[in-house]
């Protein structure tokens, strides 16, 4: 059997659309950051169903986003023990606060993720590092309920990983997992008071939101 270490950079990102509401809005307003990359490997290694780490990002529609791969803490997602093989699961998510994050990945399978919550919550720099969780990858929803705010996923991409057949650069187009929705109020006709909530899909399943290049490197123990 294959052993060595997974190192895995997110190098550079292009969505079409990051999440917000507010056509023009600026990355960075606020105290969060408008998205979080969310990463999980499946059973790479013997008593790990998943691990699953988390990047905050700034991104802007359209807009390439290019990370600083000098630095682990802002461009990295795995230093990672694996065996032979793995999938990896990419997600973006229409907008990042670590802790909420957090909560995100360990409801993901409706199940509180004791083992791994802690290092979860405890984050470095606004990234969430190696945390083992026991949850099925394939249970990945498209849309979160957290404190009755909801967190769309607006792109995902899945690789199978195999040991020695792993590239220096790893590019993945972005596909929406499930059709993304817009919420507005209109009137049922002219001078009517009563406004009827409506919602327009505004990217249909499996449209291409953007492209992903990850920065791979696999060194045999």
């Amino acid at each position: 059997m294959a052993r060595g270490i997974l190192r895995l950079a997110v190098k550079e990102i292009t969505v079409e659309w990051n999440g917000d509401d507010t056509e023009g809005k600026k990355p960075g307003a606020g105290s969060e950051k408008n998205n979080a990359i969310v990463a999980s490997l499946r059973y790479p290694r013997s008593g790990a169903p998943a691990v699953v780490s988390s990047l905050a990002a700034d991104l802007e529609s359209g807009v390439l986003a290019q990370f600083d791969l000098g630095d682990f803490w802002k461009s990295g997602l795995f230093k990672e023990e694996m065996d032979s093989e793995t999938v990896l699961t990419i997600q973006v998510l229409d907008r990042d606060a670590t802790s909420k994050v957090a909560k995100v990945i360990a409801s993901l399978s409706g199940t509180i993720l004791t083992a791994g919550l802690g290092a979860i919550v405890g984050g470095i720099s606004n990234a969430i590092v190696g945390a083992v969780a026991a949850l099925p990858v394939d249970a990945l929803g498209a849309t979160f309920k957290l404190d009755k705010e909801a967190i769309t996923v607006l792109g995902e991409a899945k690789r199978e990983l195999k040991a020695g057949e792993i590239p220096d650069e790893i590019e993945l187009t972005l596909k929406v997992p499930k059709a993304i929705g817009k919420d507005y109020y209109k009137a049922k006709y002219p001078g009517d008071t009563k406004m009827n909530k409506k919602n327009d899909v505004i990217f249909k399943k499996d449209a291409v939101m953007g492209t992903i290049v990850l920065a791979a490197k696999w060194e045999p123990l």
